[in-house]
């Protein structure tokens, strides 16, 4: 239990740096134009990756590059869930989509008053906890990893 919550704790830092070096780029870089713009869009994004990975290893969490790439998978899941959840909300029981409809009324809810927090700092929670979910899920794998290679020696 205590190494978990270490690697939480490793998680959380790393998070909190990703999130720091990518915005610390992002104000070095300006304001971002309207539309896709690649400075923005791609390069914030992979040096927080970046930054992740190289925090992970200083902070000696197993597996550093799986940290990242773990928090990024869990990202994915999470959004595709999350869009699932509201076209579903939004759609009628003959299958047509109502882009008119408002899925969620959260006005009044503990939800709706954690979601009106400063973007930056809902940015910063939400890199944080994908940086522990990656890296739990990391020492999960490396943990395992160990086991198949002391097994493998063993024979």
């Amino acid at each position: 239990m205590s190494v978990m919550l270490r690697v939480l704790g490793r998680g959380a830092l790393v998070g909190i740096v990703s999130f720091a070096v990518a915005g610390l780029v992002s104000l070095l870089l300006g304001d971002a134009p309207a539309g896709f713009d690649a400075a923005h869009d791609v390069l914030v994004p992979v040096v927080a990756m970046v930054t992740a990975a190289v925090a992970a290893w200083l902070l000696k969490l197993r597996q550093p590059v799986l940290v990242p790439v773990l928090g990024l998978v869990a990202n994915i899941v999470l959004n595709l869930v999350l869009s699932w959840i509201v076209t579903s909300a939004m759609t009628d029981d003959e299958g047509v989509l109502h882009l008119d409809r408002q899925p969620f009324d959260l006005t009044g809810s503990p939800l709706g008053a954690l979601l009106s927090l400063p973007s930056p700092l809902l940015h910063c929670a939400y890199l944080v906890l994908l940086a522990m979910v990656g890296a739990v899920i990391a020492e999960k794998v490396a943990k395992a990893n160990a086991e198949i290679d002391a097994s493998a020696r063993r024979r």
